[in-house]
């Protein structure tokens, strides 16, 4: 089953290997979140069943012959989990819900959730209609090998259990995360320079591995993994009261919000730089949105910031002016 057309003169990628491509890449963006163990590895597992419809003869016939498909892969995914949550609920636990939005938000990755079977589920129709037209569009054979897919891919993640989530608020807002890190994931796992075509193997567990010493290399150079947070002082003039309380301030356990008032020309946001390095180095966030409100005011904070930087991290970070009009900005 391919998963990505040969490069000219090339192989293709098997489906399976590029889905633990991603999934390596996945775990690395999962490490840092606030959760277990076991559902850590739950979000890597369902990160690599992210492509299971392309598992599927209409797929494949895409792929090598350029055949429209009826469904898109990805709407075959979520039919597949869905029809082999029998298998998955075994390992996973939690409510049928629950990993109905996860489902939902791994098969999504190309930026909305199957809407065909979100709505077999509002109307609670079951395994019929468009459902059973996804499952025929992949083919019995698919059918059966994803399932075996899915037993494969849970012994290489043999902790993973959702019955941790407290209930279904949690789970969705989980999914969103879920759905937005495998999107860069998948992203990142795509690029044949970092995860190139590889021939079938029967040897998962040691693909894996060897896509995980891929995975950290790849995120090193996509500019996705920030560096440590500098020490030392961060600017070269005494601080000022507001500054100055901000660098001594306590920082309340878990997330937090603070609000700096002073009069103008104060150093507010020197004193926000203090603290934010501070929250930084507490493990609060892994980088900073400077927001204004205006494009103007932004290209001015960026040039402010672009010094600063050598004194916040310990290496070179990714920045980058985010409104619609910085391509006009020489800096």
């Amino acid at each position: 089953w391919p998963g990505k057309s040969a490069p000219e003169g090339g192989i293709e990628h098997p489906a399976v290997l590029h889905m633990l491509d991603v999934a390596a890449v996945a775990e690395r963006l999962i490490a840092p979140l606030p959760c277990p163990d076991p559902l850590k590895q739950a979000l890597s597992l369902l990160s690599a069943l992210h492509d299971l419809g392309k598992i599927s003869d209409s797929f494949r016939a895409a792929l090598r012959e350029g055949r429209p498909q009826a469904f898109r892969h990805w709407e075959i995914t979520e039919a597949f989990l869905l029809r082999q949550d029998p298998i998955l609920a075994a390992a996973l636990g939690s409510r049928e819900t629950r990993r109905n939005e996860l489902y939902a938000a791994a098969a999504g990755h190309h930026g909305r959730p199957s809407q065909k079977v979100l709505e077999l589920n509002r109307s609670g129709s079951g395994p019929g209609g468009d459902w059973r037209a996804m499952l025929d569009a992949a083919g019995p054979e698919a059918e059966a090998d994803a399932a075996k897919v899915i037993r494969a891919f849970l012994a290489l993640w043999p902790g993973a259990s959702l019955e941790g989530l407290a209930d279904l608020a949690e789970v969705k807002r989980l999914s969103w995360r879920l759905n937005g890190l495998l999107t860069v994931a998948d992203w990142v796992g795509s690029n044949a320079d970092w995860f190139p075509p590889a021939p079938p193997t029967g040897d998962l567990a040691g693909y894996l591995a060897a896509a995980r010493e891929r995975a950290g290399a790849a995120l090193e150079q996509a500019g996705l993994v920030a560096p440590a947070v500098a020490r030392g002082a961060l600017f070269d003039f005494a601080p000022r009261p507001m500054q100055a309380a901000c660098a001594e301030a306590p920082l309340r356990d878990g997330p937090m919000l603070a609000l700096i008032e002073d009069e103008t020309g104060a150093g507010k946001t020197e004193a926000a730089l203090v603290l934010a390095r501070r929250m930084l180095a507490a493990g609060k966030g892994q980088g900073l949105y400077v927001a204004l409100p205006t494009m103007a005011t932004a290209d001015a904070m960026f040039r402010r910031l672009r010094g600063v930087l050598p004194r916040l991290f310990q290496g070179a970070p990714s920045v980058t002016l985010a409104h619609g009009r910085a391509g006009l900005s020489e800096d």
